[in-house]
Order: structure tokens, then C-alpha cells, then sequence
């Protein structure tokens, strides 16, 4: 009831909405990807050696974004 019919239809699906195009959705993959990457390499960065507090609440968040903005 949150969403009109339209976004809840095809929901977990691999197939793009049909009201996105095919430029938009690979533009839309390419910057969810960026910032997957991003995150993960900040983890990954030796500067932040030991500062594993909110390790799994940065990657948690940024796949629920990815998940909610494509």
C-alpha cells in the first residue's frame, strides 16, 4: 500500500521495470556498483585498521540503498 502497483509488480526480479529504460538501468548499475566498491575499499583501507565499529552497519545500509534505489 506504500508503493503504487507499478513498482510492487516486478519487485526482486533481474528484469529492469519496464518503465526504465535500457541506458538508464545500466547507468543505474554502474553507479550502485561504484558505491558498493567504494564502501568496500574503505574497509579495506589500512588507514582504518581497527576502527571496525560500524563495519557491518556501513555495508549493511549501503546494500539496503542499492537494494531501494535499483
Amino acid at each position: 500500500a506504500l508503493l503504487p502497483e507499478v513498482y510492487t509488480d516486478g519487485l526482486c526480479v533481474t528484469v529492469p521495470n519496464p518503465l526504465v529504460t535500457e541506458v538508464q538501468a545500466v547507468f543505474l548499475e554502474i553507479i550502485a556498483t561504484m558505491a558498493l566498491v567504494l564502501v568496500v575499499c574503505t574497509v579495506w583501507d589500512p588507514r582504518t585498521y581497527g576502527q571496525f565499529d560500524s563495519l557491518t552497519l556501513k555495508l549493511g545500509l549501503m546494500i539496503a540503498t542499492i537494494f531501494i534505489s535499483v
